[in-house]
């Protein structure tokens, strides 16, 4: 965007197509603002705007910087502006930069880049965070400053206030269907079982905690993991929005034995060790309904399916009406269209 005199002239205005537009005020008259609009195809489009149906009756500003230029921060909370237009911008600029976590305070933003992001979660990453918000945090235990928003900072402080002050733990995943929600549990789920595998490290020098392996997994982590092909089965489904979308809710809870600190202190380690001891899964408000009904263009769960496209020695082993039988021969299971 072309830098500007004054960053007063450089607002959003609503667009029924694109949500929110960036624009520049050219005059007012009265309650009519006219600006020059800034189209995604590049091309700038002059329009009279009312005030009177903005909050206030002014337009949102951008953040801009001295040179006029759009800012791109990795805290939202940093917005000189905030409101909806400036928190959708500043998510779509680092989208564009290959960044799809920003941070509001504590809460990560995630928005699913939907391609593989290279060293986005290798293990010099995992050490990175562990190294940073654990093994040498600051005395209030958060040094985020010098690091990017990730998931696993969230799993990196999860982790060291259990450790260091002995309270429960909560990770609240939520978000639209497909936005990643289940990839970002598996990611949690790994990362603190490769956070407390290095407590069986007995150094004394927290630098020297990383384990050599960060992308090892518990076994307990492991059998939570494996169990997802089976709850999608029976859980999942084909929507309009996503090929795999969840259409139940999932709460894991991940057991942990926490050293005592005294212990702890005596073998000259700075953080407690916590050990994973067992994982509890319950599922719950699983939408039963399109088990005998579903929307056009989607699908009944993905089980029903796969017994229909199942082998036949398995179908003759479950049941013989199984066999020859296609999508359509079951009306419940019928075409997707």
């Amino acid at each position: 965007m072309a830098s500007q005199s004054s960053s007063s002239s450089c607002v959003y205005v609503r667009d029924k197509k694109h949500g929110w537009l960036p624009a520049n005020v050219l005059s007012y008259e009265g309650k009519v603002a006219k600006v020059a609009v800034f189209m995604p195809s590049g091309e700038k489009v002059d329009r009279d705007v009312d005030l009177n149906k903005y909050d206030g009756g002014t337009l949102p500003l951008q953040n801009v910087d001295d040179g006029g230029h759009l800012m791109e921060l990795a805290d939202m909370c940093d917005l000189p502006s905030l409101h909806e237009a400036a928190i959708l911008y500043n998510l779509r600029a680092r989208h564009s930069e290959k960044k799809p976590y920003t941070r509001v305070g504590d809460i990560i933003i995630a928005v699913n880049p939907f391609q593989w992001i290279e060293g986005l979660y290798g293990d010099e990453t995992r050490e990175l965070y562990v190294d940073k918000l654990v093994w040498n945090a600051g005395a209030d235990g958060d040094s985020k400053a010098g690091l990017d928003p990730h998931v696993y900072e969230t799993s990196s402080l999860a982790y060291r206030g259990l450790a260091m002050d002995g309270h429960h733990q909560a990770i609240l995943v939520s978000g639209e269907s497909g936005a990643g929600k289940t990839e970002t549990v598996k990611i949690v789920m790994s990362h603190m079982a490769s956070v407390q595998s290095t407590a069986f490290v007995e150094e004394v020098k927290p630098s020297e905690h990383i384990s050599h392996d960060p992308g090892s997994e518990s076994a307990v982590v492991r059998r939570v993991l494996d169990s997802n092909p089976l709850l999608e089965a029976f859980g999942n489904a084909k929507t309009v929005r996503n090929d795999n979308s969840s259409r139940f809710g999932k709460y894991i809870q991940l057991q942990f034995d926490v050293e005592d600190a005294t212990s702890a202190a005596m073998k000259g380690k700075q953080v407690p060790s916590c050990i994973l001891a067992g994982s509890i899964c319950e599922t719950y408000l699983l939408e039963k309904s399109r088990v005998v009904g579903h929307e056009a263009k989607e699908r009944t769960y993905h089980i029903f399916y796969q017994l229909v496209g199942a082998r036949d020695d398995t179908k003759k082993e479950i049941w013989d009406g199984l066999l020859g039988a296609t999508n359509s021969s079951f009306a419940y299971v019928g075409d997707t269209d």
